[in-house]
């Protein structure tokens, strides 16, 4: 018990005296080469240290600013895609409000009831000869109905009705046959399709005038056609002294390709 107390009171006076000497050593300066000696020894491994540091620092921030960044570029790239979608809404508007406002400079003495239809379909075998529209019998569309684009120009006639949909022949069909008339020169004729890839005037005898450039419109002996509905103008005309009627060509103002709304004329 006794050499336990000595021993830690030993430990005691030891430490204080240690204690001590440091206090003096370092009030004398003594320790300066040392502590020197000692912190020029570990500066390299502190600037290693420090330099570790700082890239560790760099890439957690790193890390962080690409996160950011994604983040953002998300939310742009969502209001860009809402923006694209709010533009494209507005454009059809417009292009349909043009449609729309074309079609009040009908040339027509009398104005007729419109069906505003949608183009819903083409038949692959007859692309230039059918189109499918959503107006049938129930927004009361009737067979040999004149279908029309902006402008009162002529597209085709109502082939085959059905309850909401309605299939048109167009003025390309072979099977098309429209009563026209030139507009300047009067002459009469018959307007008829060349297996969906144009159109031709009929039954203008040798002797009848007509000239190329002029416009032919619908006459007035259509039935469910109302008469003055441009068809198109003369772009070719062959004579023959052993024919008895003319070759005419004739360029139809509807494009048929990029038809996307028409209207039908309502009795």
């Amino acid at each position: 018990m006794k050499r336990t107390i000595r021993r830690q009171l030993f430990s005691l006076f030891f430490f204080l005296a240690a204690v001590g000497l440091l206090v003096f050593l370092g009030g004398q300066n003594y320790l300066e080469t040392p502590k020197n000696l000692t912190t020029s020894f570990f500066r390299p491994f502190q600037k290693v240290a420090q330099k570790f540091s700082n890239r560790i620092n760099y890439y957690f921030d790193t890390v962080g600013s690409i996160g950011v960044l994604k983040e953002n570029n998300l939310k742009l790239k969502k209001e860009k895609e809402k923006l694209l979608a709010e533009n494209t809404k507005l454009k059809e508007i417009q292009r349909e409000n043009d449609f729309l406002r074309r079609q009040l400079e009908i040339p027509l003495a009398k104005k007729p009831d419109l069906i505003l239809a949608d183009v819903i379909g083409r038949e692959p075998e007859n692309f230039n000869s059918y189109i499918t529209i959503n107006a049938g019998k129930k927004q009361g569309v009737k067979e040999k109905q004149a279908v029309i684009t902006a402008g009162g120009v002529l597209a085709g006639q109502i082939a085959e009705v059905f309850d909401n949909s309605s299939k048109v022949m167009l003025l390309t069909d072979s099977r098309s046959s429209i009563n026209a008339i030139s507009q300047q020169t009067r002459t009469a004729g018959i307007v008829r399709g060349k297996y969906g890839v144009g159109v031709s005037m009929e039954m203008v005898s040798q002797n009848e005038k007509i000239t190329v450039g002029e416009a032919v419109i619908t006459s007035s002996i259509n039935g469910k056609i109302p008469k003055g509905l441009i068809i198109g103008k003369v772009k070719n005309i062959e004579e023959s002294d052993s024919e008895i009627f003319k070759k005419i060509i004739l360029e139809t103002v509807a494009d048929f390709r990029k038809m996307e709304k028409v209207f039908v004329v309502a009795e």
